[in-house]
């Protein structure tokens, strides 16, 4: 298992003993209201039950028939179904992207929603070229349609290092929006997280909410890696994010029967979306096993990271950064590295630390042990 975000049980440890952060960049959850028929946001605004089910129920009702992936794969007995390393890396590409221009990691789903669906109406096959072209125009479709930020189109193209340019990406997003029947606007998983967590009793803290939201989020950030979840449904990915940050949190903080009002809350209202449901407990599983497999390969690539730095540092004088073999962003071949940047994510848990960490999960799993990626690879350099 590879592409596993960083420092996420350790997250979970300092989340749950000390004091929750604020959630910026998405709307929070609830906070308590006297009312079992109503909930209000810390933002003030009061939601009835009544319409975050009918909100729910209405994506799923999407989800089952304008966005199943089973409706557009092509594909023959014992065909495989997508790239997986190539996938890997367009996935961390493109949260490179959303996270150097500073817009929101739901971006990157949704375009890895429109990108699979797209290669399945091509029986997943293509070449590398196709793969990054379609890489750049999913990510332009899902910035321009679902972030209040604007990246230009030549800002983009600029990215494949003279490969494509604008005109290549207007061409191929024809071809997408006619292939998904203009179909753009998939509910994801954290969508479905922000939106159940809104059915939690009206007893539950504030900060057990936004501990909630928060690493239910993050959660469903790192599924998006793993090719296993790409025709796993949203709601059960939310479903299982939520029920495995539950089990971190203790019982003197979310007791049994707030959470047992919440499941039977959420089975009563979302037909088919329970703890017990088969695709949700195969979903939970996956994801424990994703986060534990984490924790294997982040202990064994930062300790071997940790002896080339010290060798490095051996012998250069150099400026002491022992991050050199990590690829900068830029198409000049700037420094400014987003996965190791300094600044602070508005939108995002620990993101500096984990997306390091996240970087060397992926790269040790690929057997690179946090090595630079061959120029052969499917994303160019500039795009890595």
């Amino acid at each position: 298992m590879s592409t596993i975000g960083s420092r996420l049980v350790s997250n979970f440890g300092k989340k749950m003993a000390g004091s929750s952060s604020s959630v910026s960049g998405m709307a929070p959850p609830t906070t308590s209201t006297s009312s079992t028929s109503s909930r209000t946001s810390t933002h003030g605004t009061v939601h009835s039950l009544d319409s975050i089910t009918d909100r729910i129920n209405a994506m799923r009702s999407q989800e089952d028939a304008a966005y199943n992936y089973e409706h557009y794969i092509v594909q023959a007995a014992g065909e495989e179904r997508v790239n997986v390393t190539w996938r890997e890396k367009i996935v961390h590409w493109s949260y490179n992207v959303v996270d150097h221009f500073d817009l929101s990691r739901e971006v990157v789903a949704i375009s890895l929603d429109l990108f699979d669906r797209f290669l399945a109406t091509l029986h997943n096959k293509c070449n590398g070229n196709l793969a990054l072209l379609t890489s750049l125009t999913t990510l332009h479709l899902a910035i321009k349609l679902h972030d209040t930020k604007r990246v230009r189109m030549s800002t983009l193209a600029n990215l494949s290092r003279g490969q494509f340019g604008p005109p290549d990406i207007e061409d191929m997003e024809w071809c997408i929006l006619s292939a998904l029947k203009w179909r753009v606007h998939p509910p994801t998983a954290y969508s479905y997280v922000y939106h159940l967590l809104l059915m939690l009793p009206p007893e539950t803290s504030v900060p057990v909410r936004k501990d909630l939201l928060e690493l239910s989020r993050y959660i469903t950030e790192l599924t998006v890696c793993d090719s296993y979840f790409i025709d796993n449904p949203a709601s059960n990915v939310a479903m299982g994010s939520i029920l495995h940050v539950m089990d971190e949190i203790p019982f003197t903080k979310l007791s049994a029967g707030l959470r047992e009002r919440f499941l039977r809350t959420v089975a009563q209202r979302i037909p088919g979306l329970h703890a017990s449901d088969p695709s949700v407990l195969a979903t939970r599983l996956r994801i424990a096993q994703m986060l534990a497999s984490a924790n294997t390969s982040l202990a064994a690539t930062s300790s071997s990271d940790l002896v080339e730095s010290g060798a490095h540092n051996s012998t250069t004088m150099d400026s002491g950064d022992s991050t050199g073999s990590y690829h900068s962003f830029g198409s000049n071949g700037s420094s400014k590295r987003s996965l190791l940047g300094t600044r602070v994510r508005s939108n995002s848990t620990d993101s500096k630390g984990s997306c390091r960490s996240f970087r060397l999960a992926v790269a040790a799993a690929a057997g690179g042990g946090g090595r630079r990626v061959s120029s052969h690879s499917p994303i160019v350099a500039g795009v890595q």
